[in-house]
């Protein structure tokens, strides 16, 4: 086993690795129905079609906020709060005869899935990186992270989780290469790619500036003078220049640079008391675990039960993931048992 993986290059099985994620998400891509069961698709396909017709960064209105409690989450409101940029790559296929139905959507879908095979090789090259040496314990992380069920779903459908897991996945691996070299050159690098990621969804804000302070913690180690204030400079002027315009639209439309907080606050002002959340219910982290359903519901998200979404893959697609689940059980113990029978 050793000597087959010592045997392979790292770009050889990143490509593996490409090809079998793009396979897998090409099922969930043909298998998920076309009339909206994947979560929140519909909205996103309606602002992808807005910014290509219209040409301009769609405007969040408050008003467009709606509660029903036969909604499944309770609330609707459109996606037009994301960064365009979650949107761009999806553009290509804009163009597409609407008329086409299913078709045109299926396009709009293989683009998720190249999107989260792209991630899933990047994960596995900025892993490489730890230890080139031992590349099966980066490829069982690598597999064990891509082949949950919930994240191949969300390359089976339109929606912005895998731009930005593709993001996560390039800050992670620029991060690697910075500590590796420590040039100006590579701490730019990671500057751009966190400046990009920052653009996706405020939810990888904690791993970006995770990824930052471990950056900034070995530029103050490794460099002096003008050099260090140079690399903090490459990789922090980038972050504030590809968001600058973002940030200010935001704060002088919603008085907020993220958005986010403003449209929690509407929610809560415009809100039905049905829609009250768990805390008000009078739910803590604790008690809510023994609410009905929700062992039930936890269990089902983990596989993909979404939303609306109830569509599960062929049984042998779990059975391979809880292979790959124990796995590095199995590769522990059985080194284990190698290095005691080497000592006797």
């Amino acid at each position: 086993m050793r000597k087959f993986f010592s045997n392979l290059k790292t770009q050889h099985l990143a490509i593996m690795i490409f090809f079998l994620v793009l396979f897998f998400s090409f099922i969930w891509a043909a298998v998920v129905p076309l009339d909206g069961e994947g979560p929140d698709e519909p909205q996103h396909l309606a602002v992808i079609r807005q910014i290509a017709k219209e040409k301009q960064l769609p405007v969040f209105h408050h008003s467009d906020i709606t509660f029903s409690p036969g909604l499944l989450s309770g609330a609707y409101y459109p996606m037009t709060y994301n960064s365009a940029f979650n949107y761009l790559f999806y553009l290509p296929v804009s163009g597409l005869n609407q008329d086409k139905g299913g078709s045109a959507i299926l396009y709009y879908r293989l683009i998720s899935s190249l999107l989260l095979a792209l991630f899933s090789a990047t994960l596995f090259l900025g892993l490489a990186k730890i230890k080139p040496t031992n590349l099966r314990i980066s490829l069982t992380v690598t597999l064990f992270i891509s082949l949950i069920p919930q994240v191949l779903f969300s390359g089976g459908y339109v929606n912005i989780e895998p731009v930005a897991l593709l993001f996560s996945a390039l800050v992670f691996y620029f991060l690697q290469n910075y500590l590796e070299r420590k040039t100006f050159k590579s701490a730019l690098l990671l500057g751009v790619f966190a400046g990009l990621l920052a653009l996706c969804k405020v939810n990888y804000f904690i791993w970006l500036a995770t990824a930052l302070l471990i950056a900034l913690v070995a530029i103050y180690k490794n460099h002096h003078g003008r050099e260090r204030l140079y690399s903090v400079l490459a990789l922090l002027l980038p972050i504030i220049i590809i968001n600058a315009y973002w940030w200010l639209r935001n704060y002088q439309l919603y008085g907020d640079p993220l958005i986010v907080n403003y449209i929690s606050n509407q929610i809560k002002i415009n809100a039905p008391d049905w829609f009250a959340p768990p805390a008000v219910r009078g739910y803590n982290i604790f008690s809510i675990l023994f609410e009905a359903n929700f062992i039930k519901f936890t269990y089902l998200g983990f596989f993909a039960s979404l939303g609306g979404a109830i569509i599960f893959l062929p049984i042998i697609v779990y059975y391979i993931f809880y292979l790959l689940l124990f796995s590095p059980v199995v590769l522990a113990l059985y080194n284990s048992f190698q290095l005691r029978s080497n000592r006797l």
